[in-house]
């Protein structure tokens, strides 16, 4: 079976040359190889390299750049460089890539793109090269400055002053000001927060005059009793510059709008022209839509099949170009994270075994074939897509997020399309709700579990996804190839005829990058993380790891639904070492974080109140031993002689022979017991004399036989 061509996948020649495919075509495909400053794209024969693939003389091979960034740790210094040179790369590879990727149009492209951008043409032919080489990913374009010199910290606050000297004033005299520190920064914010953000919707001249009101002034007392405000001598207040910078250098445009005009205002006056849905979508997985809608229905729990248990969740992906389902998920989680990251993991899983998990193997190779491949944009709402975990999907695995502000579903028009036709077809289940006054319509009794529910929302998945849609959109190529407008037939079309924009991943990696993530400390004993002990389930790992590299901190994935494991991200993010919770902490197996945190605070709240008993024992011991010591020092205090080795050996002779005989063990019999023993002696001679009877009656016998006989 010929492997798929994937945008961004890796191929070796060999056990040689790295290859990146950057662009695939029903004729050419483009490549770009790994090793070189200098070198462009190559195209071949999308048949012939097929070919290769297929009698393995290319082999597809792990990213070496794969990398997990965390967003939150990078210095703002490296993400302005990064977004700049982003731009960059957006004008050549959005809007040129045809030019580019011809050998006869590159170098217009590349010098054009220099003069629009002020930038030197040899800078941007290497920021062409570093951008395909490494994954054509946003942070791909960060800096390296990580391989040289200090990493960009932040300065320490010093007696010096930092920055431009000031003029002189008009006695000629040189005022040198303040450093602005952490504290200061904090009062910047507390000021751009209640004045500039507020609805007064104050200016930065007059945020900064309240900002010296509040923070950097006293009251004075006259003697009239007036009491006025005095601002502290001008090397004691921050400039309006300094201000100024922070407010700046803290705010973007779009923030500063949602803040002092709300988020309608700017989705109304001020947001990105955008189209229609299938604008930029130029095969499948270009673009999936995403969202999350409670079901208008009620569970019962699995385990009575009768207590209720409340309204589940629905999220599903929908590829825009095919109007393929391509994941879904049902569960009784409020939309966070954790369903986001359920729906990205259905996304790469395979759907035959997920099929099996559910027991439908009646469906099981019916060519629901979305499996190991990630879209290239996902349009979702915010909210659950906004948290950081969804930055460091966008930077590390080249996933553009798209957020879809509020008053604006006809931007998510396909994914919204299909909750309501889910809706309408549970409206027949037992437990489904209505809204109350619509003639006909009532709120039955609940029945099904989340299971059940969750088996009949795949059937429908199923339906919608073999099930002609004539009201979607259709290119005269489909027609022209007598394709139906069934999503699985488009999607499957799409993926041989067209350019998709999936990129395939290593699902242990992508999973790494969809959990939560926190720091972890080493120790010789393991890993240190959320107040639990862990070991990894390598036994060859625990010396390597935790005694060479104990003290050292450790960014740690896991699931905060259960924290039987974590994860310590090694390798930038290419890789992971597993542990699991030790015996020592047992008894948090298979419990949430939230569980875990409740039991700590009742254990905490239980031993609070024997603190004054434990004070109260700990003073009585404390208070005997004290008078103990002070007796037996006066008593011997008299009489107290040099010892010698001798004498202490026959001393302590004497006292262990005198505590044995205190601690003999001495049974003593009750009456009762000594009357039911027979002894020992007169059960030997009973038997002796039972046995010698038993003899002479023997012969006895044998001699009347005899007699008889004869």
């Amino acid at each position: 079976m010929i492997e798929l061509l994937y945008k961004n996948m890796v191929l070796q020649f060999g056990d040689g040359e790295l290859v990146r495919v950057i662009r695939m075509g029903e004729v050419w495909t483009y490549y770009v190889e790994l090793r070189g400053s200098g070198t462009m794209p190559k195209s071949i024969a999308t048949r012939e390299i097929e070919a290769n693939i297929q009698e393995n003389i290319w082999r597809v091979v792990d990213d070496p750049f794969q990398q997990l960034k965390d967003e939150n740790s990078l210095p703002d210094k490296y993400k302005d460089v990064r977004d700049k040179n982003s731009e960059v790369m957006d004008y050549i590879f959005k809007e040129r890539i045809d030019e580019f990727l011809t050998y006869s149009t590159r170098g217009t492209v590349i010098n054009e793109a220099a003069e629009r951008f002020n930038v030197p043409v040899v800078t941007v032919r290497k920021l062409s090269v570093r951008y395909m080489q490494r994954g054509m990913t946003k942070n791909s374009l960060l800096p390296d400055y990580d391989n040289c010199g200090l990493r960009g910290q932040k300065k320490k606050v010093s007696d010096k002053k930092r920055g431009r000297p000031r003029d002189p004033d008009s006695k000629g005299k040189i005022i040198s000001g303040m450093n602005t520190t952490s504290e200061d920064e904090e009062k910047y914010n507390s000021a751009i927060k209640k004045y500039y953000k507020e609805d007064d919707r104050h200016s930065i001249a007059r945020t900064y005059q309240m900002l010296l009101l509040d923070e950097y002034s006293e009251l004075v007392f006259g003697k009239n009793g007036t009491v006025t405000p005095k601002t502290y001598g001008v090397e004691h207040i921050p400039t309006y510059h300094q201000f100024y910078y922070h407010l700046k250098k803290s705010l973007d445009k779009k923030e500063i709008i949602i803040a002092r005009y709300g988020e309608k205002e700017y989705n109304l006056n001020h947001r990105p022209l955008v189209g229609n849905s299938m604008q930029e979508v130029l095969g499948p997985g270009s673009k999936y839509q995403i969202d999350t809608t409670q079901g208008k229905i009620k569970l019962v729990s699995p385990l009575d099949g009768k207590s209720e248990i409340g309204k589940p969740w629905f999220t599903f992906a929908i590829d825009v170009y095919s109007r393929l389902i391509a994941a879904m998920y049902v569960s009784l989680q409020n939309p966070s994270w954790i369903s986001a990251m359920m729906t990205l993991e259905n996304m790469i899983a395979d759907k035959d075994e997920f099929l099996r998990q559910y027991g439908l193997d009646v469906l099981v190779g019916t060519q629901w074939s979305c499996s190991n491949c990630l879209p290239e944009v996902i349009l979702a709402d915010k909210g659950e897509w906004k948290w950081y975990n969804a930055n460091n999907l966008v930077n590390n695995l080249n996933i553009r997020v798209e957020n879809a502000p509020s008053y604006r579903p006809d931007l998510k028009g396909i994914v919204e399309s299909l909750n309501r036709s889910i809706h309408e077809r549970i409206k027949a289940l037992p437990g489904a709700t209505y809204r109350p006054g619509q003639p006909g319509e009532r709120e039955e009794e609940a029945a099904l579990t989340l299971r059940q529910l969750t088996q009949i929302v795949i059937w429908e998945v199923w339906r919608h996804n073999t099930t002609t849609k004539p009201h979607c959109h259709k290119e005269e190529a489909l027609t022209i190839d007598g394709i139906s407008s069934r999503p699985i037939d488009v999607w499957n079309w799409g993926i041989e005829n067209r350019k998709g924009g999936f990129f395939k991943v290593d699902k242990n990696i992508a999973r790494l990058h969809f959990l939560p993530k926190a720091e972890g400390g080493l120790s010789d004993v393991g890993l240190r993380f959320k107040g639990l002990g862990y070991t990894p389930v390598s036994r060859r790992l625990q010396e390597q790891l935790f005694v060479n590299r104990k003290g050292e901190q450790v960014e740690v994935a896991y699931d905060p639904r259960n924290m039987d494991n974590a994860y310590i991200i090694c390798d930038g993010g290419k890789d992971f070492i597993a542990c699991t919770l030790t015996e020592k902490y047992s008894m948090f197996r298979e419990k949430s974080e939230k569980e875990i945190q409740v039991q700590k605070k009742i254990n905490k709240n239980i031993d609070l109140d024997y603190v004054d008993s434990d004070n109260d024992t700990n003073a009585l011991v404390n208070q005997a031993y004290q008078n103990m010591v002070k007796g037996i020092a006066k008593q011997n205090r008299s009489n107290k002689a040099a010892p010698n080795k001798q004498s202490v050996t026959e001393n302590r002779n004497a006292a262990k022979k005198e505590q044995s005989e205190e601690e003999i063990i001495r049974l003593v019999p009750s009456t009762e017991s000594v009357s039911n023993v027979v002894p020992v002696w007169k059960q030997q001679v009973f038997e002796r004399s039972r046995h010698g009877k038993d003899r002479i009656i023997s012969k006895m016998q044998k001699k009347l036989d005899g007699d008889i006989g004869g």
